[in-house]
């Protein structure tokens, strides 16, 4: 019987850690570019009851994603359901799918594998700022800070959201601390089959002016691909270092067991400064992958 489960987590001396950074590296190479649509599409995996939607995400294979943006995806399916799997692998994209930035996010489904919203998940996160908490605060290593959030389905783009009848949606944090989200979808509600392809896009909204970090200036941070990765999900810190960068593991903890959510690679994305008084904020993600759902052998 075929499973998606995978677990490995490691000791972190400088030399494992250095040694590790090249070998999950070298595991996503094949799915890096997968699925986008200058690629391959992504293969899903066969379910055999391996993957739910519960927030949890520890069975999904680190080698099995695709990477764009700072998001992870992965898919499974069986004859009935379509299983997908998104998370925030790096700060800057924690921070706006966390709602840092008041930005609510919609995980969209084309059932003809192009880029057409047809069907959709948004998602709008209600964690709230605590009063006089500074912005640039960022969650202490273990808080276990998750966000609360509202979805519902639209269908096209400017269609207002309806309560999920069918679809099941769970969100969670993967083991550093970073959203992670889980769906459920009928395959007969995407009018889709196993063996099709289907095309899977992520949106956010764009950055609510107000939620903009204030630098020493009063003035609010400019939008761009700034930052550096860091723990938690924290508003970025204008290229400031991150801590403990380069690691892979998801949800799980101890030795033992785990899943995806670090991900490889210790820099952040290009620009932000090294000391500026101006903040570099994080661009709004838009993007599509195709996923061609798995036939059971």
């Amino acid at each position: 019987m075929t499973t998606i489960k995978q677990g490995r987590k490691y000791s972190w001396t400088f030399g494992a850690a250095l040694g590790l950074s090249f070998a999950a590296a070298a595991l996503l190479v094949p799915a890096a570019n997968a699925g986008l649509f200058s690629g391959k599409p992504l293969p899903a995996a066969w379910n055999d009851a391996a993957a739910k939607a519960d927030g949890d995400g520890s069975e999904w294979k680190v080698d099995a994603m695709t990477e764009k943006d700072g998001i992870e995806i992965a898919a499974a399916n069986d004859e009935r359901d379509l299983y997908v799997y998104v998370a925030a692998r790096d700060r800057d994209t924690a921070a706006q799918l966390s709602g840092m930035f008041k930005q609510s996010f919609t995980i969209w489904l084309d059932p003809k594998g192009t880029k057409k919203k047809t069907f959709g998940i948004k998602v709008t996160p209600e964690m709230k700022r605590p009063a006089g908490a500074a912005r640039q605060e960022q969650p202490k290593m273990g808080s276990s800070r998750k966000p609360a959030y509202t979805a519902g389905l639209v269908e096209g783009e400017d269609e207002e959201a309806i309560p999920l009848e069918g679809v099941e949606f769970k969100n969670g944090l993967t083991r550093r601390e970073r959203p992670l989200f889980e769906l459920r979808i009928p395959l007969e509600r995407l009018t889709a089959k196993a063996g099709d392809i289907v095309g899977i896009g992520i949106e956010t909204s764009k950055i609510d002016e107000s939620a903009m970090p204030k630098t020493e200036g009063g003035t609010a941070g400019r939008t761009g691909r700034g930052g550096a990765r860091g723990e938690g999900f924290g508003p970025p810190s204008g290229g400031m270092p991150g801590g403990g960068g380069g690691e892979m593991g998801g949800p799980g903890g101890g030795m033992m067991g785990g899943g995806p959510g670090g991900g490889p690679g210790g820099g952040g994305r290009p620009g932000g400064g090294s000391g500026g008084q101006e903040t570099s904020l994080p661009s709004p993600l838009d993007f599509w992958l195709k996923v061609k759902l798995a036939i059971k052998e």
